[in-house]
């Protein structure tokens, strides 16, 4: 079973190929997000060096989002057309839990958070139990206080990884202390090989899909924001 995974979500591009217990090759950048230029030669150049023809593979991943939507939609499209031509499956991957499986050695849950501005993430929850990856909170749009404050009422720590982590890292510090701890340079934002873990891992539970039936994960943050200005006008409705 050979995965071709495509990363192209955030300020990370890159592609790996995987089989069932072994990554063959990757080649990663964190540079420029010109994914639309270095997306395509970075696969070919590792299908090259990995000495595989693209008919060889037997299916294909990408990371369907939350994150850029030009990326995503550059990953994606590139997916969709290759698999069309070739007439291969799919497997589609969310930033969130290619993001927790990179650090699936760590006991407690891994929170991966992802920018959404104005003080907004996309996050989710997971934690791996007898080799499995749970879902503690399904992927999902919060203010990043009152995600703070859904974690520190759980008594495990948690590891914070994704681009958003470094930018709230004092306040996630300042807010749960030693519960809090942080994903290394190495695993702190997506990669293709992560991509192509999770891909094998569905593809095992027959998730795999059509091209066509492939979309990209857009969380709506507008109704977070409204939900959390009006949980924080009732706050101080109650105080005052």
């Amino acid at each position: 079973m050979k995965c071709l995974a495509l990363e192209s979500s955030s300020m990370v591009a890159g592609a790996a190929l995987m089989e069932e217990n072994r990554l063959v090759g990757e080649i990663r950048t964190h540079y420029k997000k010109n994914h639309s230029e270095r997306l395509l030669p970075m696969m070919d150049q590792l299908l090259t060096s990995c000495e595989c023809k693209l008919k060889e593979v037997d299916f294909f991943a990408a990371n369907v989002g939350p994150g850029s939507f030009t990326g995503v939609r550059i990953g994606t499209g590139t997916v969709k057309g290759l698999a069309h031509a070739l007439k291969k499956p799919v497997v589609s991957v969310n930033s969130l839990e290619a993001l927790a499986i990179q650090n699936q050695s760590f006991k407690g849950w891994c929170s991966p958070i992802i920018d959404a501005q104005k003080n907004l993430i996309y996050t989710a929850a997971y934690e791996m139990h007898h080799g499995e990856m749970i879902v503690r909170q399904s992927p999902d749009v919060f203010h990043i206080l009152e995600w703070l404050e859904k974690l520190k009422k759980i008594d495990k720590p948690v590891l914070f990884s994704g681009d958003a982590a470094e930018m709230h890292q004092q306040r996630i510090k300042e807010f749960l202390g030693e519960q809090a701890i942080f994903a290394d340079v190495l695993h702190r934002m997506p990669s293709a090989s992560a991509v192509a873990m999770c891909g094998i891992q569905k593809a095992k539970k027959q998730e795999l899909i059509s091209p066509e039936e492939m979309i990209p994960l857009y969380l709506r943050t507008s109704q977070a924001e409204r939900a959390w200005k009006q949980k924080q006008m009732e706050k101080e409705g109650t105080h005052s």
